[in-house]
C-alpha cells in the first residue's frame, strides 16, 4: 500500500475514532454513566415467537417524541464504552437502544 495512502487511511480511522468518542471530561465510561443525568434501564425485547433480546436503553431529557437509533455492538460485546455511547446519543436527544446479540 502506497505510503501517503496509508498514512491517509489511519488519520481518517483516527478522527472519526475521536469523533465518536463521548465528549465529557470523565476518563473513563463507566464514570460518564454514573454521572448521567439520563435515566438507563435494561429492557427485555421479546417476539411473538419467545425470543427474547435484551437492550440497554437511555431515555433523553426531553418529553417531546424522540427518534429510536438501534446500537450493534462490537465483537467484545456490551460494554461500558458501548454504553456511554449510548449516554451521549441520548444527550442529543434520541432514544437509543444498544442490543445484546
Amino acid at each position: 500500500m502506497n505510503f501517503l495512502i496509508r498514512n491517509t487511511l489511519i488519520y481518517t480511522l483516527s478522527v472519526i475514532g475521536i469523533l465518536a468518542m463521548p465528549t465529557e471530561s470523565a476518563t473513563l465510561p463507566q464514570d460518564l454513566l454514573e454521572k448521567s443525568p439520563r435515566h438507563h434501564q435494561w429492557v427485555d425485547l421479546t417476539n411473538n415467537n419467545g425470543h427474547t433480546i435484551s437492550s440497554f436503553v437511555v431515555f433523553p431529557e426531553s418529553k417531546n417524541n424522540a427518534d429510536i437509533v438501534v446500537i450493534i455492538h462490537e465483537n467484545r460485546g456490551l460494554t461500558d464504552w458501548v454504553r456511554s455511547v449510548g449516554d451521549e446519543i441520548a444527550k442529543n436527544g434520541h432514544l437509543p437502544f444498544a442490543l445484546i446479540f
